[in-house]
């Protein structure tokens, strides 16, 4: 699955982990049957009522507490990884994961994230904006795909936000880094099919359509000279030949615009209405020079 595959080993390990029913407690129960409670409770560096309190179905590890657990009874992360449920946040925050560890996370979310929404340094605060409601829908969809967990989503002056819990951006700055607008790294895709929805999530975003007197093109605007030149080359892959100017990237003539509205378009029905009569206005004068 490459390197959008989360596994427990991206899970930072100051996260607690929900596993299944019972497993945290038969955990503590073997290794209370090598050590005593005091001495266990040395080797894992906390409090004897901690261990006691591991034994509660509402009381989850942290990883790097449960890393050390299994070292000592001579097991690794991934040895329990099938057992991993979810994830505790802040309070009383629970993230259940729809399919098992390990698993893919859609490359939709890190799109829209990169180009629209935000993960902050300090507490990782996970946003998406946009003005369409189609988007909003399309992100909230994708992310309860991968992720159980409460949605808070909010309007203000036509803008919409859905934030989600920090503990998901948490996993997302570990796994995939920043997600600052001029910093961020485009993933490692090398599937056609991947690299095709990230496109579309990051057009739908950041792209647009000019269709005027003697301008006809499609664009994309980025702050982000490396982020750029790797959409270019994503493009390139797709059999669709842009060009690149200073911040920006233009997809012209017909025969790079019509395998881009084929394999690529808009969800933003207002792009891909502008698109679609752009593709009319090229057929209709039928000549592949018009955009140069």
């Amino acid at each position: 699955m490459g390197h959008l595959t989360l596994k427990i080993e991206d899970i930072p390990d100051k996260i607690r982990l929900v596993l299944e029913k019972g497993a945290q407690k038969q955990l503590i129960l073997k290794s209370k049957k090598i050590f005593k409670r005091k001495e266990l409770a040395k080797k894992l560096n906390v409090d004897e009522s901690t261990i006691f309190h591991w034994k509660r179905e509402d009381c989850h590890m942290k990883l790097k507490h449960l890393k050390k657990l299994l070292r000592l009874l001579g097991l690794e992360p991934r040895d329990i990884q099938n057992k991993v449920i979810g994830v505790k946040g802040e309070s009383s925050v629970i993230v259940l994961f729809k399919k098992g560890l390990p698993f893919e996370i859609p490359i939709e979310i890190i799109a829209h994230l990169q180009a629209d929404g935000s993960v902050t340094t300090r507490d990782c605060r996970c946003k998406y904006n946009n003005m369409e409601p189609t988007l909003i829908d399309s992100f909230i969809n994708v992310v309860l795909t991968v992720f159980d967990t409460k949605i808070h989503t909010y309007e203000a002056k036509g803008n919409f936000t859905v934030e989600l819990p920090s503990v998901i951006g948490k996993i997302l700055v570990a796994k995939f880094g920043t997600f600052k607008s001029k910093r961020f790294s485009v993933p490692r895709m090398q599937k056609e099919e991947t690299i095709i929805r990230y496109l579309k999530s990051f057009f739908d975003d950041e792209g647009g359509v000019t269709n005027n007197k003697g301008n006809y093109n499609v664009y994309l605007k980025l702050r982000n000279e490396k982020a750029l030149k790797n959409i270019q080359k994503f493009l390139n892959i797709v059999g669709i030949n842009p060009h690149k100017y200073g911040e920006e990237i233009r997809i012209t003539r017909i025969f790079n615009l019509e395998p881009f509205a084929k394999k690529i378009g808009f969800r933003y029905p207002l792009q891909q209405n502008k698109l679609t009569n752009l593709l009319k206005k090229f057929k209709k004068v039928d000549t592949y020079e018009i955009g140069t």
